[in-house]
């Protein structure tokens, strides 16, 4: 039986050309979040399915704004928050995100693509960040696909 993660990623991965950016032509991927919303959405969708009984929207925009059960982020093995989405993340999540990832990293170790870190969503309108660590680019054949495919999977 396909699970609903490995339906999302089949149908975002199949269709990513084509419907998201017909729909949202200046779009680039890494504006898009898959989430399933707890509350209301401020915007229609780029892209809506189900999966089974579970419906899942892709929505472009401000996705810290968004009432969601999880937010996913793209983070450093260090979960080091500095610069782009992350810093966002943190900023606006406020002190516990800093906080709850450096005491993830004390009880765990580093974040890789096989091992996200999951902290609460501080002040966001969510339950919890995933922080997912992809690949480093090196070219494009060192793996980099791979790994990416691991951190969508394990996130």
């Amino acid at each position: 039986m396909t699970t609903i993660r490995q339906a999302v990623w089949k149908h975002l991965m199949g269709r990513h050309d084509q419907k998201l950016h017909a729909n949202r032509p200046n779009a680039k991927p890494t504006q898009m979040a898959a989430v399933i919303p707890s509350g209301p959405v401020v915007q229609p969708p780029a892209v809506a399915f189900s999966v089974g009984r579970q419906n899942v929207s892709v929505y472009q925009g401000d996705l810290l704004s968004h009432n969601v059960d999880a937010m996913v982020n793209a983070a450093n093995e260090d979960l080091v928050h500095a610069g782009g989405v992350a810093a966002s993340f943190a900023k606006r999540g406020g002190p516990a995100v800093n906080q709850e990832s450096a005491d993830w990293i004390k009880a765990n170790g580093r974040a890789s693509a096989n091992k996200p870190a999951v902290t609460s969503a501080g002040a966001l309108p969510a339950k919890f960040i995933i922080h997912a660590v992809g690949p480093r680019w090196k070219g494009g054949k060192a793996g980099e696909a791979d790994e990416l495919k691991t951190a969508y999977r394990t996130a």
